[in-house]
């Protein structure tokens, strides 16, 4: 996620010259990605879509890649483990750890964001946020992470946890507060405090 963060400032230095902006040339980008992928949509209507979705297109697009990388190493090591090729045993989802870092990480990229909003300066602004966006991908897996060690509580945890991954999936929304949840599992240990006596794994937090 730290180089995904990187390539995201890199890229903004390389864009901070162009006419209005990084963010006026995200617009641009995105406008006529949607005019060539959907040619009938008008010209309000695609301002209107470009406009949201520029906010946070940078940060989104790195904490998909991160996503991707993190998706395919698990996918990685799950054929090695059913192979029996794995050089070490694998560590459950639910013992996940993050280095305290990256919440120092994270919190500058907000203080970035909301020194720009103070001096007016949109592309501090902007670089900011949308580096607040990919940092706090690690915090969505933490706080699934606190998901899969609590579930197991409910008395029918499978259906629980499809359940719970059908309204993130369908209502989109909900990662914001996974995040949330991983941030405050970072600095309170929520897992240890609320895991099963059991589970080794929410014990250690």
């Amino acid at each position: 996620v730290v180089q995904a963060a990187a390539m995201l400032v890199l890229g903004f230095l390389a864009t901070m010259g162009a006419e209005g902006g990084t963010e006026a040339w995200v617009s641009g980008f995105l406008d006529r990605s949607l005019a060539a992928v959907m040619p009938g949509l008008g010209a309000e209507a695609r301002l209107r879509v470009t406009g949201a979705f520029a906010q946070v297109f940078p940060g989104a697009v790195a904490g998909s890649w991160t996503l991707m990388v993190v998706v395919n190493g698990a996918i990685a090591q799950a054929i090695l483990v059913r192979a029996g090729r794995n050089r070490r045993p694998p560590t459950p989802f639910r013992a996940l750890e993050l280095p305290h870092g990256l919440t120092g990480l994270l919190v500058a990229a907000a203080v970035v964001a909301l020194a720009g909003s103070l001096m007016a300066w949109p592309e501090m602004r902007y670089m900011g946020r949308n580096l607040v966006v990919v940092l706090a991908v690690p915090y969505v897996f933490l706080g699934l992470a606190v998901v899969h060690t609590l579930v197991p509580r409910a008395p029918y945890p499978g259906l629980v946890l499809a359940a719970f991954y059908m309204v993130v999936i369908l209502a989109g929304w909900p990662i914001v507060v996974i995040a949330a949840t991983g941030l405050v599992e970072q600095w309170s240990g929520i897992r240890r405090r609320f895991a099963p006596p059991d589970d080794p794994h929410g014990a250690s937090g």
